[in-house]
């Protein structure tokens, strides 16, 4: 991203230490530090500490699991937000469904849904249907993965 858009602000989030051990690695391998910030705590929609679960180097989540990790409001890094992209392993539902997520400025919206805590059968009607409702166009992006996972673009039109 910061190839072609140098000037742009990227913040990540990474409640697993060793992935946020890695991340911090490929910031400071890209001279990117200024432009370029990780938060160590899970993305959530407000401050405090979640349960999370380390099973594995990519699987890692919220919601049970062996540990506890810090967990971070996202919304407050939000507000000058042009592009986000979600993929937190079963989190994302907390946050499509908060009040906040409609009035966010990002015109793009790239999300991968996950079945864990998904409080419906259909992940992915329930994503395109929270999008939706929080004024985006959306469409299916191709994605060969476990049962009810996937991802969706989506965006506002001006």
């Amino acid at each position: 991203v910061l190839a072609r858009l140098p000037k742009a602000r990227i913040v990540g989030f990474e409640p697993d230490e060793a992935n946020a051990d890695m991340h911090e690695r490929t910031i400071r391998a890209n001279g990117a530090g200024t432009h370029w910030r990780l938060v160590r705590a899970a993305a959530a929609t407000r401050d405090g500490a979640v349960a999370f679960s380390d099973e594995g180097f990519t699987t890692g989540h919220v919601g049970g699991g062996n540990r506890v990790v810090p967990a971070a409001d996202v919304f407050p890094f939000l507000d000058s937000a042009d592009l986000l992209k979600i993929d937190i392993e079963g989190a994302e539902w907390e946050l499509l469904a908060d009040p906040r997520f409609g009035s966010m400025p990002a015109q793009v919206v790239a999300l991968e849904y996950h079945p864990h805590l998904c409080p419906s059968d259909d992940p992915r009607a329930l994503a395109h249907e929270l999008l939706r409702g929080a004024g985006y166009e959306t469409v299916d992006h191709e994605l060969v993965g476990p049962p009810g996972q996937g991802m969706v673009w989506a965006w506002k039109s001006r």
